[in-house]
């Protein structure tokens, strides 16, 4: 009984109402889309004071007179452009979602077209927050890095938690006239979409949590998040090596040659950001061609894989660092870093690089939101049922994730993409999309222990 009832006042706590819905203004712009922007208060304690603009895209329904509402689309980074995913998704998927829904994006606070912009105005590759080298000198990097976002960026960094998105996420609810937030969110999107349903239950429609985090872990546990993330890396990394017959010693013999004499601008470091990058099996085998082209000595397609991974197209790093860093519990001293560090070359032998040494800068940011949320995480049985859906060889966020993530929900069911990759909704697996839209569309959720097979 004590506990329900500390719950129960958490939710109060967080639960305010979000008045004074932004007005919005939704013009044409991209065929097929229209845009407008949203002001809302840079600081939720002084809703009257400094505001803050985001990006939105929408597709309208198709049918008015079918329409249920309007259903959010958060995929992930954090950091990256909901707004471009949005406009540059394949006209089927929006089609699919618009026979009931208006479909809409948004740049979340300080990302994409969102003003003003969390920028740290550093060059990624070489002092950015996965710069290069890794491991130690990632480290003894961080302190400069941390300065450069401190002072440029002073006036967001305290506001830039998922609960502060959580709180204009649900302004937006507002403004487009529903009682609940419906949202797809994808990774760090599920993220947010857990924060939202536990800080605002009764505005809390249909979820759909794709390739999801494992929220309580994350926020309390973020060094054995960042290991098991390290391992899901180099299990997809062997299911590479098994089903393309390129061997891990010829890998491995690549990196260090290039470590050795980089062929160009490409060295080791870049081939396991590459790596990194490649999280589909539709990518494989332009994966393995790539490094056959750096075996024969053109590097080309290989800078070009890691040139995609620093350009932001999948996480905004300066917006992640200071999402990162007031929403985990990251300890404020070196010492924890340093030690997480040398375990994780000790465990892994590809990707221990974004252990400890490149995760010092999350512990020495001086901000701290006090308005941040830590949990608990629950989906209230007075909202929907969550769809969570998780991958089995999801190299990102681990299947155990989505197992841990609907348990701790409770009102929620998972369903089961067995394949690989990180999406599965995105893969446009007929499976997945028809029961996810049974789910949005009609509220019918799998039977316990649904799965989907993945189809190349």
């Amino acid at each position: 009984m004590r506990s329900t009832l500390l719950l129960l006042f958490v939710m109060l706590l967080f639960a305010a109402p979000a008045s004074a819905a932004p007005q919005l203004d939704w013009t044409p712009c991209k065929p097929g889309f229209e845009c407008a922007t949203a002001k809302v208060p840079l600081d939720y304690d002084h809703p009257s004071g400094r505001k803050i603009e985001l990006a939105l895209t929408r597709a309208r329904a198709a049918d008015p007179a079918t329409r249920i509402g309007s259903v959010f689309v958060h995929n992930g980074g954090p950091g990256a452009s909901n707004v471009d995913f949005i406009q540059a998704a394949p006209p089927q998927a929006i089609a699919a979602i618009t026979r009931r829904y208006d479909v809409i994006g948004i740049d979340t606070r300080g990302s994409g077209h969102s003003r003003p912009l969390v920028d740290c105005k550093v060059d990624q590759e070489r002092t950015g927050l996965y710069s290069q080298p890794f491991g130690p000198a990632a480290a003894a990097r961080a302190p400069a890095y941390v300065r450069h976002c401190t002072q440029r960026n002073r006036d967001l960094i305290d506001h830039m938690s998922s609960a502060d998105v959580a709180r204009d996420l649900d302004r937006l609810r507002a403004a487009v006239g529903d009682d609940r937030l419906n949202l797809i969110g994808h990774s760090y999107g599920t993220f947010v979409g857990a924060t939202y349903a536990s800080m605002f239950p009764a505005h809390t429609g249909r979820m759909v949590l794709d390739s999801p985090m494992d929220a309580e872990t994350w926020v309390h546990r973020p060094f054995t998040a960042v290991r098991e993330q390290s391992a899901a890396l180099e299990h997809a990394l062997d299911r590479f090596f098994a089903a393309t017959a390129f061997s891990e010693a010829a890998f491995d013999e690549l990196v260090a040659r290039l470590n050795r004499n980089p062929l160009g601008d490409l060295d080791g470091n870049d081939v396991l950001i590459a790596a990194m990058f490649v999280t589909s099996p539709r990518e494989w085998p332009d994966f393995k061609d790539a490094l056959e082209h750096a075996q024969q000595g053109d590097g080309r397609p290989l800078r070009a894989m890691t040139d995609q991974f620093y350009s932001g197209r999948l996480i905004g790093f300066d917006l992640a660092f200071v999402e990162q860093a007031v929403d985990q519990q990251y300890p404020h001293r070196v010492g924890p870093f340093l030690r997480a560090g040398f375990h994780a070359a000790a465990l892994f032998d590809h990707f221990g690089l974004q252990n400890g040494f490149a995760e010092l800068p999350f512990g020495l940011l001086p901000a701290s939101d006090a308005d941040a949320y830590h949990g608990p995480f629950r989906n209230s049985y007075a909202a929907p049922p969550a769809l969570v859906i998780g991958t089995t060889h999801d190299p990102y966020t681990p299947y155990t994730w989505a197992q841990r993530l609907t348990a701790d929900l409770g009102n929620a069911r998972l369903l089961t993409y067995n394949g690989d990759g990180h999406g599965a909704v995105t893969d446009l697996n007929p499976c997945i999309v028809g029961t996810m839209l049974a789910y949005l569309e009609a509220g019918v959720l799998p039977p316990t222990g649904a799965s989907c097979d993945q189809v190349l």
